[in-house]
């Protein structure tokens, strides 16, 4: 998660990416 948010959140594409990642982890979480 952390390079992620290294990648950078400012951009579209890095929120997307983000968001991805964060719904992934909550699917997988359950």
């Amino acid at each position: 998660m952390s390079v992620l948010c290294i990648t950078g959140t400012s951009t579209d594409v890095g929120k997307t990416v983000t968001t991805a990642a964060v719904a992934t982890v909550a699917a997988a979480a359950g």
